[in-house]
């Protein structure tokens, strides 16, 4: 991400971020209690917010100023950006998620192998995909990637 943040216009960023923070769980509620096509209010507002700041804050374009304005976690959530490491049937993967990140109506889950040992739905050792709200409604991201490995053993090499 190629961010030029104005170091004097730290008080606006956190300002900012204060006011996103609501607005992105407020977006990500609605989008997985009615997922559809359509951009959540909250999540026109939270747009809104960027593109009305983003030069002012010193960012070249409003995903910019959005990247920086959204809430991030340490712990696997649609609730703010978030990584996190898992051990899923052996392997060990690093899962990142962003809600909104490309479609509206749509997660961007990325899941890769510490090591990029080949994974049961990816030889490469990662996979991204966007994902429909609808689709996790239900259960948490860690569960949907838990889901995508197969219950049996998985054998990754013969000898």
């Amino acid at each position: 991400m190629s961010t030029t943040l104005k170091t004097d216009n730290s008080e606006l960023l956190a300002s900012l971020r204060e006011r996103a923070a609501p607005l992105f769980i407020q977006a990500v509620e609605a989008a997985t209690a009615h997922p559809s096509t359509n951009a959540p209010a909250a999540l026109v507002e939270l747009k809104r917010l960027a593109r009305t700041h983003h030069a002012e804050l010193g960012f070249r374009c409003m995903a910019d100023a959005f990247d920086a304005i959204v809430p991030s976690a340490d712990t696997l959530t649609l609730s703010a950006w978030s990584r996190q490491r898992l051990q899923v049937r052996g392997f060990d993967i690093e899962v990142s998620a962003r809600a909104f990140r490309g479609p509206d109506y749509c997660a961007h889950i990325e899941i890769r192998s510490i090591d990029r040992t080949p994974l049961p739905f990816t030889e490469t050792g990662y996979q991204s995909l966007f994902v429909p709200f609808g689709e996790l409604a239900s259960g948490t991201v860690a569960d949907y990637v838990r889901e995508l490995f197969p219950d049996a053993p998985i054998q990754t090499a013969l000898f």
